[in-house]
């Protein structure tokens, strides 16, 4: 059910955990040069069982930022949860997430808003920067493909599509139902899966609104192969939920993105394994990736086991090869495990 209330442009969603030290900044990137939020957007911070002041602050923001501000305070659930807790109340014609140690691009969000509207899209795009405490652009991302070039175009292995980009038209959220994995963290990767199925149209805004912020001391996505335990749940849960998106797509075209994006999350969570993995361990985390994806159907394994990397080396199907000869295939994937690591890896 929506929100109470009059209908807005944009609803920001806000998971928190533990920020009352960043939550702030978060809320002021979203304000003009008045220092208002304009009033055709709301903000939505969710408290996830926060152990800190965070409530306390979101709640000082919430009286700061009347009528912008929103404050839903509940028990830990994990990132999906907080994403669930507000698209039921959201009031926004489109949703975005932003995190609460990440920041808007005040300006370019302004310019973002404008675009918005004038728009009927389900799906908006916009640039992101990711940046460090200093506020330092490190790489400027760009959305891949282009409006006129259709859905498949946004299948970039070089440039995936991801949250940071991502505007939706809240009620075709609802239509399919959308409710992300709860009780896990990194489930952040199904927001830019399933919802894919019903995306008719797509708009690229041109606007540089996100600035992810790299590097921020005990942040989750810096230590992959710590949580890898969580990288393998959102895998089985991608693999579970999937099929029932797939079998709504509106076109083969969206059925195929879906497919795609969640057998390279697959190759993803393998490569993490591969690339970080004690060598005691790395063939048990391997095959336990390959038992979860068997286990799903055998198209995503055949697409799984058909990857073709190092191709320098001729292309060889590593996975394939790892998982029923390990022996033989070791020497490569070393050589693959290395070249992860160099080239920014896992």
């Amino acid at each position: 059910m929506a929100g109470e209330g009059a209908e807005k442009l944009l609803t920001v969603i806000i998971p928190s955990y533990d920020m009352e030290g960043y939550l702030g900044k978060c809320i002021a990137s979203l304000s003009g040069a008045d220092g208002r939020i304009a009033g055709d957007v709301e903000a939505i911070i969710v408290n996830d069982g926060s152990r800190d002041g965070t409530l306390e602050v979101a709640n000082g923001l919430k009286a700061a930022y009347a009528g912008s501000v929103v404050v839903i305070d509940k028990a830990n659930g994990h990132y999906g949860s907080c994403i669930n807790a507000a698209l039921g109340v959201a009031r926004g014609r489109y949703v975005r997430v932003l995190d609460a140690d990440d920041t808007f691009d005040s300006a370019g969000f302004a310019e973002f808003l404008d675009f918005l509207r004038g728009c009927e899209a389900d799906l908006v795009l916009s640039d992101y920067a990711c940046v460090n405490d200093a506020g330092e652009v490190l790489v400027q991302r760009f959305c891949a493909g282009s409006a006129a070039g259709g859905i498949l175009t946004l299948l970039d292995e070089a440039n995936p599509l991801q949250l940071p980009a991502i505007a939706y038209r809240t009620e075709m959220l609802r239509e399919i139902g959308y409710r992300q994995t709860e009780g896990v963290p990194y489930s952040d990767t199904e927001w830019c899966i399933y919802p894919m199925a019903r995306v008719r149209t797509v708009a690229m805004s041109g606007c540089s609104v996100y600035r992810y912020l790299i590097g921020r001391e005990g942040q989750s996505v810096g230590r992959y192969y710590a949580g890898f335990e969580s990288l393998e749940k959102v895998l089985s849960a991608l693999l579970e939920k999937a099929p029932a998106y797939m079998a709504c797509a509106i076109s083969s075209r969206n059925r195929e993105y879906v497919e795609t994006r969640v057998v390279e999350y697959a190759r993803f969570v393998a490569e993490v394994a591969i690339a970080n993995a004690p060598l005691w361990r790395m063939r048990r985390d391997f095959d336990a990736v390959c038992r979860i994806v068997e286990a799903a159907s055998p198209e995503f394994a055949r697409r799984f086991f058909a990857c073709r990397i190092l191709r320098a080396m001729g292309g060889p199907r590593l996975f394939a090869m790892m998982h029923r000869r390990f022996r033989l295939a070791f020497p490569l994937a070393m050589a693959y495990r290395v070249r992860l690591k160099i080239g920014g890896g896992r």
